[in-house]
């Protein structure tokens, strides 16, 4: 497939991944001779402290990210935020704008843009058939 290219690049690649699995292979026989039930103790303590210290952080990036914005939407939609801080200061920077009803209204086709995210196609110039496209069907 290469025709003879890449084989330098290959074996560069390979050659760290096989030297891990031989440094782990080495690590295991070795570890075997020596292996009692203190050391199996001693896995399922760590790995035990690992996965728990891992559900936590889990935990708290979860709280952060979805939590704490339900509960501040939540406290304000609820009315509590009203009754615990009152209203809001008439100087306040979103009441700086007009209310909607008192802006002028759009002319329908002054937006090119629809909802669903389509263009202006009517503006765009017409595609350029110097005979490299084909169109076929529709006809």
């Amino acid at each position: 497939m290469t025709n003879g290219k890449g084989g330098l690049l290959t074996l560069v690649i390979a050659a760290p991944i096989l030297a891990l699995f031989v440094g782990v292979g080495v690590f295991a026989f070795n570890a075997a001779d020596t292996w009692t039930q203190a050391n199996n103790q001693a896995v399922i303590t760590g790995l035990s402290a690992v996965c728990g210290a891992g559900v936590v952080v889990i935990g708290l990036i979860v709280a952060i990210v979805v939590g704490i914005p339900f509960a501040i939407r939540a406290y304000g939609e609820s009315g509590r935020a009203h009754r615990d801080w009152g209203p809001p200061p008439v100087d306040a920077p979103y009441r700086s704008l007009p209310p909607a009803q008192e802006y002028p209204a759009l002319p329908a086709q002054s937006n090119p843009w629809t909802v669903t995210g389509g263009g202006a196609f009517d503006d765009m110039p017409a595609p350029v058939q110097d005979g490299r496209f084909r169109l076929t069907g529709g006809g």
